[in-house]
């Protein structure tokens, strides 16, 4: 059920993202791999990475993606940045006796609106990379994603469990840390509904 709350943040982003390079599987480790519901903005950065040496980019796509890259990883930093200070925030918040709950229902309700233009940004650009592909490289990108998806069917279509070391289990799993994101397994997560990225 945990998981099942953190569904709606993501459906925008995979939606659209299925026509791009970003939506796919990424692996945590090397038997794993990710259902595409349960992918996060943050894991184009290592799908994008682990796809580009099957495309042979040329000299000007390498620049196209290099750029990509670069505001891809400039739009996940200042997303993460924001989730951990609503987390931060809303920690302190419960600890004050009497706080009002719907206060907190519209920090989460702006960090979701501020999600889906980070979703937006991310798909535009992703999609640009991938018109500028040709025909070859397009059935790369198919191939890559097709295997993900088979890999993730054989897994039985479930998120790495905590400690596994997948996500949930590194640096942003655990609901008491900071830095444990807004995405994970905190109970932010599952209230913003879209907080998190939705998947951005």
């Amino acid at each position: 059920m945990k998981y099942a709350v953190l569904l709606p943040r993501f459906t925008s982003f995979l939606q659209a993202a299925a026509l791009s390079l970003s939506l796919l599987a990424l692996t945590p480790m090397p038997a794993q791999a990710t259902p595409l519901m349960d992918l996060f903005p943050e894991d184009i950065i290592n799908t994008v990475q682990q796809l580009k040496p099957d495309l042979n980019l040329n000299p000007n796509q390498q620049i196209l993606w290099r750029q990509t890259e670069q505001k891809t990883l400039a739009i996940v930093r200042q997303h993460q940045l924001r989730r951990d200070r609503l987390q931060a925030e809303t920690a302190r918040n419960m600890s004050k006796p009497g706080f009002e709950l719907r206060d907190l229902g519209r920090a989460v309700e702006q960090e979701s609106a501020l999600s889906e233009e980070d979703n937006r940004q991310l798909r535009e650009l992703w999609l640009t990379v991938a018109d500028a592909l040709d025909d070859t490289q397009r059935q790369a990108v198919q191939t890559f994603i097709a295997d993900r998806l088979q890999r993730a069917a054989e897994h039985g279509g479930s998120a790495p469990e905590k400690g596994e070391g997948g996500r949930m289990g590194g640096k942003r799993g655990g609901g008491g840390s900071s830095s444990g994101g807004m995405g994970g397994s905190s109970g932010m997560g599952g209230m913003g509904g879209s907080s998190g990225g939705s998947q951005f």
